[in-house]
């Protein structure tokens, strides 16, 4: 039985988009009974404002509550989400809404010309300790952060999306973005804590930063195209040069072989701080927390794309390797003066109470309740535990495509997939006689467990739902006498 009344409400370990709106950094909802002891329950939000300001809101029975029971959330992006993208998109590079197509980011290929699929950057199957050290960096409210916004959305050509999230072994094989903005130096600045980029990763200054407030008012973000060694055989990468609104011209078609050093940066509307969690972890994959293969599988990169791309890596791991606050886990209000002076700074994966960190692992389980270690190779390269599925066989939450679901309504039907879902609140957490019930059970269980007949026993008894050590929620304690480690699925 899970230790539902005892324990906060855990993160569910697909992170799909269930709600309407997509506000920024506000805080999730919270209801709870003043008079019982269950946690808060919390929905859901986007990290950004709708892009279609007529998008219906929140929807609510004739009592004015929001219904209890959870509505079905789709296993691919809600229709709204894409046309989001492609608006953002026909926006940033000044095309009329109404002339706007999906293209592909890199081969400017539109929907006519080739099928093309939508995917996240950052993982739609991002475990969930992964994503509360990213709440935690990037100073958001616990369990706000949701990778179906439209600022982590790409469009591309089939092939190109397997290569970028294909792996072999565990370890990605394909391609990644590599930002070549001068700004990811002064976030290496703030979430390393020092200015000088190492060839070898392993700190943090475990603060808090909004990555927002690193880019102000710019909504369009470089990056260039970096293949891993395996594509060395892949077949060429095409790139349209014309305008993909006019008429196909078959002759403005240009070819680029590996390294693809030809291309030009490309402009994306996906921020950095999204790119570096998928670039970084591939990259910590690779090479762990040691220094980066430059002279066999980047040959071809300029000092300063080597240096770019060492701040990448040591940025995620920075942000893997922080100390979430445990109130702010708990979802408690939390304000960030509370921290002192040495919790704000954090060296070497140790927490505040000189342990390791034990942070970076994804969970497992029904619903996110049990959280099972992840196979996260330690830095020295040995496995630990089990791993989770590769992208080998993606999830359909991982990757929306765009093959037959691209209109955005659906004329089969008739049903209108842009209404924006709602996320009620989960019956669970409202079940007075659950925890009544457990309550009671708890009280028996401790009565049992501490009778006198059991007064002269060696066994060390622990009560189930008991609170664990107040440590780093997640860590167990056998992990404190491993070196700190992060997920790498």
């Amino acid at each position: 039985m899970s230790n539902r009344a005892l324990t906060p409400p855990r993160r569910l370990d697909t992170h799909v988009q269930s709600v309407d709106m997509e506000e920024p950094h506000d805080e999730a909802d919270s209801q709870s009974d003043p008079n019982s002891s269950t946690p808060p329950t919390r929905k859901r939000h986007l990290d950004d404002e709708p892009y279609i300001p007529d998008a219906p809101g929140s929807q609510s029975d004739a009592k004015g509550k929001t219904p209890k029971k959870r509505k079905k959330t789709a296993s691919s992006l809600p229709s709204y989400v894409k046309q989001n993208v492609i608006l953002e998109v026909a926006t940033m590079h000044g095309v009329p809404p109404k002339d706007a197509r999906p293209q592909c980011f890199i081969s400017r290929a539109s929907d006519e010309m080739t099928v093309l699929e939508f995917s996240h950057v950052t993982s739609g199957s991002t475990p969930a300790k992964e994503m509360d050290c990213l709440e935690w960096a990037w100073k958001r409210e616990f369990y706000t952060l949701n990778v179906d916004t439209r600022k982590n959305i790409q469009t591309l050509r089939i092939s190109l999306h397997r290569w970028f999230d294909k792996t072999k072994g565990s370890k990605p094989v394909g391609w990644f973005w590599l930002p070549v903005d001068l700004i990811v130096l002064d976030m290496h600045a703030v979430y390393v804590g020092n200015e000088v980029i190492l060839p070898t990763a392993g700190n943090t200054a475990n603060v808090r930063r909004d990555p927002q407030l690193f880019y102000g008012e710019s909504e369009k973000f470089r990056y260039r195209l970096i293949p891993l060694p395996d594509m060395k055989a892949s077949w060429s990468v095409k790139r349209y040069a014309a305008n993909p609104l006019d008429l196909f011209d078959p002759t403005r078609v240009n070819y680029s072989v590996y390294p693809f050093d030809d291309l030009p940066p490309f402009e994306l509307h996906v921020p950095y701080h999204f790119v570096i969690a998928n670039t970084g972890k591939k990259l910590f994959q690779l090479y762990g927390m040691g220094a980066i293969d430059f002279e066999n599988h980047f040959f071809f990169l300029e000092p300063s794309a080597k240096n770019m791309m060492r701040a990448v890596r040591n940025i995620y791991v920075a942000w893997m390797m922080a100390t979430p606050n445990p109130k702010w886990l708990s979802g408690e209000g939390y304000d960030d003066e509370q921290d002192s002076a040495a919790e704000q700074t954090h060296r070497g994966g140790t927490g505040s109470d000189g342990g390791p960190q034990g942070r970076g692992a994804p969970s497992g389980g029904k619903g996110g309740m049990n959280r099972a270690q992840d196979a996260a190779p330690h830095p020295s390269g040995a496995p630990m535990g089990q791993r989770r599925p590769t992208a080998e066989s993606l999830a359909p939450c991982d990757s929306a495509s765009c093959l037959g679901a691209f209109e955005l309504v659906d004329e089969v039907n008739g049903e209108d997939e842009d209404k924006p879902f709602v996320d009620d609140e989960d019956d669970e957490y409202e079940d007075d006689e659950f925890f009544t019930g457990l309550e009671q059970w708890a009280s028996d269980v401790w009565t049992a467990t501490h009778s006198d007949s059991d007064s002269g026993s060696d066994s060390v008894m622990t009560l189930v739902g008991a609170a664990a050590p107040a440590l780093c929620k997640g860590v167990d304690m056998v992990t404190l006498e491993t070196p700190p480690y992060l997920s790498v699925q």
